[in-house]
């Protein structure tokens, strides 16, 4: 089966900097989390017949992160790491009342760089797994033309596959077989093991962005002759070796 983009919301209003999907541990619905210039919004991925995001934490959020229930974000002006236990919050939005799930990890932090430097995570929790590929890719570009090496540790005899993408890459997605390059108008898989197209999903009349590629690969896309549109919102799917 070939990669498609799968619409989840259409007409998005947010300016939307991150993004990520998030199982409930007790229900198992699976929600969308969108970090927004106008906060975290949520969206019922099992309902989405309801058609509406669920303002999530007021605050502006220029970076999303989820692990073992906990999603970090890079929040407020000036930015914070803050950690929220996402079951807790989730009640808390149902019952007021509820004990805060709310810690506050740096009391200030200019950029996602440095967020990504701080002490975490916090008690009983795992550690961060690795995705199964580690390469490196390193890269030059000619003209629309994009040449990548792609490598785990010291490449030796036989060189390593150049994977190459006629047009230019704005976001890789490293996958443990091969390589998703993201354009302005579209997708393109690659195999590692020998450059061969994988899958290919292009619309010249849309531009995509992609928004977030934890757990799921989500992006947003907008008509190509009218970037200040509302986006739509969508989830990759059907795609080779996904996470």
């Amino acid at each position: 089966m070939g990669a498609c983009f799968s619409k989840v919301f259409n007409g998005c209003p947010l300016r939307i900097n991150s993004a990520l999907t998030w199982v409930h541990p007790e229900t198992r619905d699976q929600y969308l989390l969108v970090g927004a210039e106008e906060g975290v919004y949520t969206l019922n991925l099992h309902e989405l017949h309801e058609d509406a995001l669920e303002k999530l934490l007021p605050h502006r959020c220029a970076w999303l992160y989820c692990i073992s229930d906990v999603l970090l974000s890079l929040s407020g002006k000036p930015p914070q790491l803050l950690a929220h236990h996402l079951p807790g919050l989730f009640q808390r939005r149902r019952r007021p009342d509820a004990p805060s799930p709310l810690s506050r990890l740096l009391p200030r932090c200019p950029t996602p760089r440095a967020a990504c430097g701080a002490a975490w995570p916090p008690p009983a929790a795992p550690p961060p797994t690795s995705p199964r590929w580690t390469g490196t890719p390193c890269w030059s570009a000619s003209g629309a033309a994009c040449g990548w090496w792609i490598w785990g540790g010291t490449p030796t005899p036989p060189w390593p596959p150049q994977l190459t993408f006629d047009f230019p890459v704005e976001t890789l997605v490293c996958l443990p077989d091969s390589v998703l390059a993201f354009g302005r108008h579209g997708v393109q898989g690659r195999s590692l093991g020998g450059n061969q197209v994988t899958q290919e999903v292009t619309d010249e009349s849309r531009v995509f962005r992609v928004l977030g590629a934890h757990r799921d690969i989500v992006l947003e896309s907008r008509p190509a002759g009218d970037p200040r549109a509302p986006a739509s919102l969508y989830l990759l799917t059907g795609h080779q070796s996904s996470f």
